[in-house]
């Protein structure tokens, strides 16, 4: 009897091991499906009709959104929506009256867009938008974002998944980062809260909000800036320098969920490194691509892999793909380019779908594109040609479904701001002494960073298995009849 309880406890011991194993393989399993995942491809949006080109700048929960360049050279807000066929139909936005250029700046993934218009007179106002059909269409039912003076140009910029918008606002020609909250229940209107710089700087600059409500970008007096954490309840935070660099002048340009920051660093070289940093501390300095002098981070996905551009002196720009570990990579563009490019990666999930803009030379517009398994398109960067190339057409890309024709829309009036608004200043947040991302941004519940010792090792795992093993045969052999 004892050897089958011995038989037994030896089969629990291999299933649980097995299972074990099964689940340290599995998120590698997972990497292994998304590098070898069917259909990769950069490809062109559909256009409306009209329209020159355009740019991809937020994913939504229907597809993406930015905008598309008229032939006049003037930009319009636009959505591009996923059909149930495959392929992606396309809305532009009206522009309101005396408005001459538009986006959508930012989205959540409740299908709510930030879209902000400029005029000839650098006039900038913002509406918050629900990404339907029936919203997208009727302008009248767009919600106008104020800001604390009835005469305040407003420009919103991001959106997180409380519905909180930040950007800035300008009263007589000077521009104040802030946050509009949404009211508590039952209330109508925004509480807006000013975005201060660290102490001793003089002015501020937003990039990027985290689903959370963390916002990023820098701190800067006239000389220097500092790569900055606006955390949702909290003050400005520095984040860490680069080890490697001079850090002149520091902007944090994208944040994930998990506090993974990305951006860009002026270093002793005299270019502008991208870079990721960690919650912990940890700074990864990503370098510039060969030949380039400027690169910088505009994404961060959940998983912790960074995408942004490399550009060169000349204008030249290429997309930057890094997974988190290794080496960076290019991202290129549609085939059929010029090998001169301008190519910018705005965002990646973690499905491995990346969205930008892309355009042949070093003139005319860019368009927008789409990446589908971004790891398998991403490959070593090569160094530049010395002379440039003759720049090629830019290549129709045809749609996957044919989408109905649009036209772009006429200028409308969106309604005024509803007198309910929450206006005034709100008191200042009076950050304490400038404390560094290390010590005080600590890693929230969640994943942990990439590359981190996050799950058990085979040596943890074949040890708990020989634990339970000389236990069991421990026991059985107290039991074992005389």
């Amino acid at each position: 009897m004892w050897l089958t309880a011995l038989i037994r406890s030896l089969v629990i011991t291999s299933v649980f091991l097995g299972s074990a194993a099964a689940a340290l393989a599995a998120p590698r399993a997972a990497d292994a499906a998304g590098a070898a995942c069917p259909g990769a491809a950069a490809t062109v949006l559909t256009l409306p009709s009209g329209a020159t080109g355009g740019s991809v700048t937020v994913r939504t929960p229907s597809g993406f959104a930015g905008s598309v360049r008229r032939a006049d050279g003037s930009d319009v807000p636009a959505v591009w929506t996923a059909g149930s066929s495959g392929g992606y139909s396309v809305t532009a936005l009206s522009l309101a009256d005396g408005q001459t250029d538009g986006y959508v700046a930012g989205a959540n993934s409740a299908g709510t867009l930030v879209v902000t218009e400029s005029s000839s007179a650098d006039e900038a106002r913002t509406w918050v938008v629900q990404d339907s059909p029936a919203s997208l269409k009727n302008p009248a039912s767009w919600a106008a974002l104020d800001g604390p003076a009835a005469s305040a140009d407003v420009w919103g910029q991001l959106i997180d998944d409380a519905g909180a918008v930040t950007g800035a606002y300008a009263d007589a020609g000077t521009w104040t980062d802030a946050t509009w909250t949404p009211q508590s229940a039952g209330a109508s209107g925004y509480r807006i809260t000013r975005l201060s710089p660290l102490p001793g700087d003089s002015a501020s600059l937003i990039e990027d909000t985290s689903p959370g409500g963390d916002v990023v970008g820098a701190s800067s007096t006239a000389t220097t800036s500092t790569a900055v954490v606006w955390p949702r309840s909290g003050r400005p935070l520095a984040a860490p320098a680069l080890s490697s660099a001079a850090d002149l002048r520091t902007t944090a340009a994208a944040v994930n969920d998990h506090g993974l920051l990305g951006g860009t660093a002026v270093t002793a070289d005299g270019h502008d490194d991208a870079w990721v940093a960690s919650p912990g501390g940890a700074v990864h300095d990503l370098g510039v691509m060969p030949g380039d002098d400027y690169a910088i981070v505009w994404g961060v996905s959940d998983g912790g892999v960074a995408v942004g551009d490399s550009l060169a002196g000349s204008g030249a720009a290429r997309g930057l793909y890094w997974a988190g570990t290794g080496a960076v990579r290019e991202l290129p563009g549609p085939a059929g380019l010029s090998a001169v490019q301008r190519t910018a990666v705005f965002g990646i999930g973690d499905d491995d779908i990346a969205w930008g803009e892309s355009g042949a030379g070093l003139s005319g517009p860019v368009q927008p594109v789409v990446w589908t398994c971004a790891s398998r398109l991403a490959h070593a960067p090569v160094t530049p040609a010395a002379s440039p190339v003759t720049p090629a057409a830019f290549p129709t890309a045809p749609a996957v479904r044919a989408s109905p024709a649009v036209s772009l829309p006429a200028p409308v009036s969106p309604p005024a701001a509803a007198a309910s608004r929450v206006h005034g200043p709100q008191p200042r947040p009076e950050p304490a002494a400038r404390l560094r991302l290390t010590a005080a941004y600590p890693p929230p519940a969640g994943p942990a960073e990439p590359g981190s010792a996050s799950r058990p090792g085979p040596w943890l795992i074949a040890g708990a298995a020989f634990l339970v093993l000389a236990l069991t045969v421990a026991v059985l052999r107290r039991r074992r009849p005389a």
